[in-house]
């Protein structure tokens, strides 16, 4: 896209390792202005490639859409932003270590099996191990992602079939809720000012502060999938 057969393009061969993060990027976002005219450019955009390679896919979209949108100011974005992430993974990397899957049928009468499932799991990790004040805060978070699912995205049909995936590996832990409803959309949740004077929202707050990475995509079969992920 964009290539055209009167241009004359050089080719060039760049080997790549493991663990190396390639960005794909329209020109929208190294052209960007401030209201001084200025662009954004490529070296501010490698110095924050730089200090946020380690972070997660949607973290670091999310970050960088904040500063861009923090340089361009008042100023008007005249073209798209468009960013791609390729990060080059070892295939071990992509092996689970641990896996554990069930599925629940009862919806909230399942909750104490649910959370046995997560604490034997997370008790049965290899090094590092999560310590017990992690498993209570997992188990918190986790709970509450259940209740919303069971109240929301199958939508109080508290009887349909949910399915419920542990998986660990070197870097990450992955929590999955696979059902069949609708998914939910977290920004419509404000963040609820710690006064006693909200009835809601602090079950996603909580969510937000044990997990670095959760999303609503769609799962195999038409079912949607929750997906909580924490770094080890």
């Amino acid at each position: 896209m964009g290539f055209t057969s009167s241009e004359i393009y050089q080719q060039s061969v760049v080997p790549f390792s493991f663990g190396d993060l390639l960005v794909f990027y329209s020109d929208g976002i190294t052209e960007t202005c401030n209201p001084a005219g200025e662009f954004y450019g490529e070296e501010r955009l490698l110095a924050f490639v730089k200090a946020h390679a380690g972070d997660l896919p949607d973290a670091f979209l999310e970050q960088l859409l904040a500063e861009i949108g923090r340089f361009r100011g008042s100023a008007h974005q005249h073209d798209d932003l468009t960013c791609v992430l390729v990060s080059i993974k070892n295939p071990a990397e992509c092996t689970p270590l641990q896996r554990s899957e069930r599925i629940f049928d009862r919806g909230l009468d399942d909750l104490d099996d649910y959370r046995s499932q997560i604490t034997d799991f997370l008790s049965a990790l290899p090094a590092p191990e999560v310590t017990e004040e992690g498993v209570q805060q997992f188990l918190l978070a986790l709970t509450e992602a259940m209740v919303n699912v069971i109240k929301h995205g199958t939508r109080g049909e508290d009887r349909k079939s949910i399915r419920f995936r542990c998986e660990a590996f070197e870097d990450r832990i992955d929590f999955r809720i696979f059902y069949r409803g609708v998914a939910f959309d977290r920004s419509t949740i404000p963040i609820p000012t710690m006064d006693g004077s909200w009835e809601g929202g602090y079950g996603v707050f909580i969510m937000d502060t044990i997990f670095q990475d959760i999303r609503y995509m769609p799962g195999p079969g038409g079912e949607q999938c929750l997906l909580l992920r924490t770094r080890r």
